[in-house]
């Protein structure tokens, strides 16, 4: 009885180490299993690490040796930013998200001591000055010289004030809107032909199509998108003007090709003689007085954007819009404080003074007092009767 219990636990013993070196020997190979990942793992670490060194040791390699040149082109390249830097901007001119009325801006302007006042007009109302910048692409000429003026023989003193529009009522037409769409390059030009028609031939009626030109000036200007004075008056000199009636102003609307077959069913065309150059302002004046009305560009500030009355006279500072704007010269006032030139825009007659901007002389940048193109139309009266 003894000898079989004895017997019974030896088994059972063995039966039970040999459970527990099965154990002991999962449990060994679990702990090298560990053992070998915590291993590999540190040596990845010490891969990635030493990778790391390396970048490091090249960068400062790169620098060390490419350094001072990286240093000098960044100096270069600041000066020269430095140089084709705008006057002074307003805080967020160059948002995109910055509308161009702005009734705060506004309200702190008027109640400053400046020449003019600031209002919201139907134009730029819900547009961001980035989007304005689109419409000032207003030139004088692909080439730097054009046609130079006569000398005016005249020595007879220029009145103070002289607006030519007073004398001329029956030729004022209806001041365009142009819309989003850089189109003042041809508005401007083609107005000032259409006054001096008017004042030679007596024609009230006719008013030359801007959509025309628009359309088929296509040498030089681009549309909707850019263009130049001196193109739009050569082409009213090879090809003339057809009646606006015939193509009204559409500048979402601008046909892809120019179809001359249909245009010249149009009732009416007249054509630009010739066209030149007068500078200095008593010369401009005296051109304006005697001959009609002419064009020039100036500088699209901020604050011509919101123009609401005044005489416009920004400071050198001021904070501008890239581009110009063509306006037309009707006048000028001599007789105050601020001597000042009077011009039609194409902004709606919501903007300005009905349309009308009175712009200080002398202003920095400005073209009115320096520039202006005249323009003559191709009429004879003798051949008329």
């Amino acid at each position: 009885m003894v000898k079989g219990q004895t017997q019974q636990m030896s088994q059972e013993d063995m039966n039970r180490r040999s459970e527990e070196g099965r154990a002991q020997n999962v449990e060994r190979k679990q702990s090298e299993s560990r053992r070998r990942k915590e291993a590999e793992d540190s040596k990845q670490q010490n891969r990635d690490k030493a990778i790391r060194v390396q970048k490091k040791r090249a960068q400062k390699s790169w620098i060390s040796e490419y350094g001072t040149y990286v240093l000098v082109a960044a100096g270069v390249l600041a000066f020269f930013i430095f140089l084709r830097m705008e006057p002074k901007t307003s805080e967020n001119l160059d948002s995109a998200e910055a509308p161009a009325i702005e009734d705060m801006y506004i309200s702190d302007h008027n109640e400053g001591d400046t020449s003019y006042n600031l209002g919201s007009n139907k134009l730029f109302d819900g547009v961001s000055l980035a989007e304005s910048r689109k419409i000032f692409k207003n030139y004088f000429n692909q080439q730097v010289l054009f046609p130079r003026c006569a000398a005016k023989k005249s020595k007879e003193a220029l009145p103070e004030n002289f607006n030519w529009q007073d004398s001329n009522p029956g030729c004022v037409k209806r001041i365009t809107n142009q819309e989003l769409c850089s189109s003042s390059w041809a508005i401007a030009t083609l107005s000032a032909f259409t006054d001096r028609f008017c004042a030679k031939s007596g024609d009230q009626a006719y008013r030359a199509s801007v959509q025309h030109v628009l359309t088929c000036e296509k040498k030089t200007s681009k549309g909707c998108d850019a263009g130049y004075l001196i193109g739009a008056l050569e082409y009213g000199r090879t090809r003339g003007y057809v009646h606006a009636e015939c193509m009204p102003y559409k500048p979402y609307d601008i046909a892809v090709d120019c179809n001359m077959a249909e245009i010249n069913k149009c009732f009416q065309k007249e054509k630009v003689k010739d066209y030149c150059s007068v500078t200095g302002v008593e010369d401009i004046k005296r051109e304006i007085m005697e001959n009609g009305p002419v064009v020039s560009l100036f500088p699209a500030y901020r604050d011509f954007l919101i123009y609401k009355d005044g005489v416009f006279a920004p400071i050198g500072d001021a904070a501008r819009v890239d581009g110009h704007q063509a306006l037309k010269v009707i006048g000028w006032n001599t007789s105050g404080k601020t001597p000042y030139w009077i011009a039609e825009n194409s902004f709606g007659i919501e903007w300005g003074e009905s349309g009308i901007v009175k712009v200080a002389m002398k202003v920095h940048d400005s073209s009115l007092d320096k520039t202006a193109i005249a323009v003559n139309v191709d009429y004879n009266e003798e051949a008329q009767e």
